[in-house]
């Protein structure tokens, strides 16, 4: 079992996580997310902000007809920075909701600097974790419904990868394990999420986008075209807490399943208390 700081150095209540089902664990993940909404979103936006505006360069970069070098070097270099950007926004609030419901002795789950500099260490472990995904997924592809197996078995690595600060092999392993004997409870909660999440998202960038169409249409000028493309991809934070609270709470649920990792909980609240 595996004995994570977290658990040992508690320093306030946090949320006990038990055995529950899908409905539930949605249920909590969701009201995490409304409750500490605000400040979810002022931190994501540490990371989303810049990045969203990388985002409306690099796409105004490839709209201009400009094929040189060096604007095709801007363009990458501005996609390069909005999937940084984004991956840190996802982490940094993944992260604050983990210490939401499991506090890190001492460390404050609001943190805007320690949660990024967490993050940015665990970059190293997601590009290796990516690598071998890819690798690992051109036979699951061909092999469909294995594909599908595996690939739910191993959804909560990268997971693993940032609240526990594993390597992307054994983050694989730790999924596995954690996913053993609940395929049909993880896929229903993961296929739930998403759908959720996408479908906001979507619906909210298909507001913004017709409405940056007309402005953009109406005023011709390069800015506007990255001023709206930039928010555009802004207003997917408001779905981000919710999207990343849900999974949070499926991952310290299925530890509880499989490690008793509620105990744990009760057992350092227990410690903080008396």
């Amino acid at each position: 079992m595996y004995d994570q700081p977290e658990a040992r150095q508690a320093s306030a209540p946090g949320i006990v996580i038990s055995p529950m089902g899908v409905g539930k664990v949605l249920d909590t993940g969701f009201n995490l997310a409304r409750r500490n909404f605000r400040s979810l979103v002022t931190l994501g936006l540490w990371g989303l902000a810049p990045a969203s505006l990388f985002y409306g360069i690099g796409t105004a970069v490839f709209n201009s007809g400009q094929r040189s070098a060096s604007f095709i070097f801007l363009g990458v270099v501005a996609f390069a920075a909005y999937f940084v950007g984004q991956y840190l926004a996802y982490s940094v609030m993944a992260l604050a909701c983990g210490r939401l419901i499991v506090p890190t002795g001492g460390r404050d789950a609001r943190d805007a600097g320690d949660l990024y500099w967490v993050a940015m260490t665990r970059i190293p472990a997601m590009i290796g974790f990516g690598l071998v995904v890819g690798l690992a997924s051109i036979p699951l592809i061909i092999v469909f419904p294995l594909g599908i197996y595996v690939w739910n078995r191993w959804w909560l690595a990268w997971y693993a990868i940032l609240i526990e600060g594993v390597g992307p092999i054994e983050a694989l392993g730790r999924s596995w394990t954690l996913t053993r004997n609940a395929w049909w409870h993880t896929f229903f909660a993961v296929f739930a999420t998403s759908i959720v999440s996408y479908v906001l998202a979507f619906i909210l960038a298909i507001i913004v986008g017709a409405v940056g169409g007309i402005v953009t249409f109406v005023v011709q000028a390069t800015v506007i075209h990255v001023v709206i493309s930039a928010l555009t991809q802004l207003t997917t934070i408001v779905v981000y807490p919710f999207a990343e609270a849900m999974p949070v709470v499926l991952y310290y649920e299925l530890r509880a399943r499989n490690e008793g990792f509620d105990l744990q909980q009760r057992a350092a609240q227990a410690t903080v208390t008396g």
